[in-house]
């Protein structure tokens, strides 16, 4: 193939924030249903960057660059103390973004940075941008391997961008969002969708493969309700009966379509647990009613 070809999966962060979680308990559960908080847990600072500096690049037109230096200097940013840099992550990444979407992949930004001075519960900084953009890119093939029942022809549609066009991370990103959905609707809740890059320097061109692995389908098991009135009751056994096929993007649903049924502000989050027999390929389903408290 013409030109420098190289596999490489995504980097700067993408191909973690890529990935849709199917995972209902995402973080511990109090008795009560509510996300556990530690009492001991430091107060992140807030981060307010005062300056932007950007260096010379021919992409950043003034009109880019007066739109991210109002996006930083707004922007919601924290660390844990002075000596905490992570949140110049979070600066690299909101400058990533916009030039990533334009074709850009392979752009570098480098971020220096200097504390002004320290408020209580504020630090305020100076920040220089340093962004080398490099070469424009646009899509070139898409293909999936280990897809399972599902077929190239059902997944490349929920790919936002043709062949030929800029090459935009946040369409693959979206892309990626569809795809998982659909594989968590047919039951496969813990399929995960490894992209990887085929970049080609002198077409400027970027091929995809996305390596999907499906898991195993899992089918409903038992249906565990308690707490709620007996028309919700009724109503989420009528729409989760055992043998079913479990579709996550219904359950997900069913608390934005019932929420006058439901009353309570229940949440997918805090009311379902999701019990996986990987054996049996069966997935337990517990509704309980346990709303959370403002401190």
């Amino acid at each position: 193939m013409l030109g420098e070809m190289r596999c490489c999966c995504l980097a700067l962060g993408l191909v973690q924030t890529l990935f849709w979680s199917t995972s209902v308990c995402g973080h511990p559960i109090q008795d009560d249903g509510c996300a556990a908080q530690s009492p001991s847990d430091p107060q992140p600072l807030a981060i307010a960057i005062d300056s932007v500096e950007f260096q010379a690049d021919e992409v950043l037109t003034p009109e880019i660059r007066a739109r991210l230096i109002d996006e930083l200097k707004g922007g919601s940013f924290h660390a844990s103390s002075a000596a905490d840099t992570d949140w110049q992550a979070e600066v690299r990444q909101k400058i990533l973004t916009p030039l990533q979407d334009q074709g850009y992949f392979k752009t570098v930004v480098d971020i220096t940075s200097g504390l002004i001075r320290a408020d209580p519960g504020r630090l305020h900084y100076w920040v220089t941008v340093q962004v080398e953009s490099g070469t424009q890119y646009r899509l070139g093939e898409v293909r999936f391997e280990n897809v399972a029942e599902l077929s190239d022809r059902a997944l490349r549609p929920e790919i936002p961008l043709r062949n030929g066009e800029l090459f935009n991370v946040s369409s693959i990103r979206e892309g990626l969002k569809r795809i998982t959905s659909l594989y968590g609707s047919r039951g496969y809740i813990d399929a995960t969708i490894e992209p990887q890059f085929a970049i080609d320097s002198q077409s400027h061109q970027i091929d995809i493969t996305f390596k999907v692995a499906p898991g195993i389908q899992y089918r409903i098991g038992p249906v565990q309700i308690r707490g709620w009135s007996a028309e919700a009751e009724k109503l989420f056994r009528s729409k989760f009966e055992w043998g079913q096929v479990f579709d996550w993007t219904a359950l997900s649903e069913f608390f934005a379509e019932n929420k006058t049924v439901l009353r309570s502000g229940a949440t997918l989050e805090n009311n379902v647990t999701l019990v996986r027999d990987a054996h049996n390929g069966r997935v337990g389903i517990n509704f309980e009613r346990r709303p959370c408290h403002a401190p």
